[in-house]
């Protein structure tokens, strides 16, 4: 999390903690939560994969989308790691690598 963020959580929970129910958080929360994972991460922190890699798995699913193309053939054929290819291939083409091949197999 970013400071901004802390700050807007620790907030939260003291204005929350001491004068609702725990039913009445659970709305707040969960927007709250939306919220910080549809923040962009920090750029630093992400591993380090070129745009040409991601182009390479694009082109690997969409030459053999009639095959079961399993994530973790993806990751190791490519040496990322699968949760930062998802991560990954969803900032760059709009979709999981999943979906990808779905669609390409409804025509």
């Amino acid at each position: 999390m970013i400071p901004r963020e802390v700050e807007k959580f620790e907030a939260f929970i003291e204005e929350y903690s001491n004068s609702t129910q725990p039913t009445e958080l659970e709305e707040p929360l969960i927007d709250l939560l939306i919220q910080l994972a549809d923040q962009p991460s920090d750029p630093s922190v992400e591993s380090n994969i070129a745009n040409e890699d991601l182009q390479a798995v694009y082109e690997y699913i969409s030459q053999h989308f009639m095959d079961k193309v399993a994530l973790d053939t993806l990751a190791d054929r490519f040496k990322i790691n699968k949760y930062t290819l998802i991560r990954k291939f969803r900032a760059v083409y709009n979709t999981t690598p999943s979906a990808f091949q779905l669609q390409l197999k409804s025509g």
